[in-house]
């Protein structure tokens, strides 16, 4: 089935390079897409564990693209990769990390850190040790999971979320003098960068809120969004149809009054 968007404005808020895969989602599907990225990442250059040998990691956990792109910027010696297994925490994140390379043995069924750790312990039980790769935003719940199920781990970041505030003057343009239908978000980090810079005159918790999954929607929740919008499927794709699924219904039921 075609997703249609009614020719909707839609404000796509991620970071600019990763925008225009979801801004040509939106034309495809018949909608206006309006880009302002709020966020800039940044690779960490200078990372102690990167320098030391890999040859003690069983298991490389990834829980964005980010994570994927950064890391091997930073790690040169790939032979020491070999012998490593890789998870990632979603479809898009196992395909950037297909692109370098390698393959995802283990996807958990749904694309968060609170199943990707309770379904591996399942799956595979405790065994070697685990490299988490993340951001200097990412949450907590990895790590401490493993953790209490008994894991060695070691941590390392690999790249900077920066809240992209020079993007101030051209989201409150945007939000003040264009209809904007509907707001997207891909993280948390989004609606913080968001919210830290939006006009007080533009009321935006009226404004419906797309999010990516369950941990960006209770962060809009939090911020006061009254209409919060969530696909099933955890992924731009996801957010797509089920705007198109939103709209239809409203169209239907503007359509009855």
């Amino acid at each position: 089935m075609v997703t249609d968007l009614y020719q909707k404005r839609i404000l796509v808020t991620r970071e600019k390079k990763q925008a225009k895969a979801f801004s040509t989602l939106i034309k495809e599907s018949n909608g206006i897409s309006i880009e302002v990225p709020l966020l800039e990442i940044r690779i960490k250059q200078e990372n102690p564990f990167i320098a030391k040998s890999l040859k003690d990691i069983e298991w490389i956990f990834f829980t964005s693209v980010n994570g994927v792109n950064s890391f091997f910027e930073l790690v040169q010696q790939t032979e020491q990769l070999e012998a490593c297994q890789f998870a990632t925490v979603g479809t898009k994140t196992a395909q950037a990390l297909e692109s370098k390379g390698y393959t995802a043995q283990f996807i958990p069924t749904t694309f968060n850190a609170e199943t990707m750790a309770d379904e591996f312990a399942k799956q595979y039980g405790v065994q070697g040790k685990l490299l988490l790769v993340r951001g200097n935003r990412s949450r907590d719940v990895l790590p401490k999971k493993f953790t209490q199920k008994g894991y060695s781990i070691e941590l390392v970041e690999v790249y900077e979320t920066i809240h992209h505030t020079e993007a101030k003057a051209e989201l409150n343009h945007v939000l003040l003098h264009e209809q904007i239908d509907l707001l997207t978000f891909t993280s948390p980090s989004t609606i913080d960068s968001f919210c830290q810079i939006v006009d007080p005159a533009f009321h935006f918790q009226k404004v419906p809120a797309v999010c990516i999954g369950t941990t960006t929607a209770k962060r809009a929740e939090k911020a006061g969004f009254d209409s919060i919008i969530m696909p099933e499927s955890f992924t731009i794709e996801g957010m797509v149809n089920e705007m198109g699924e939103y709209l239809k219904r409203k169209e239907n039921d503007d359509g009855n009054k």
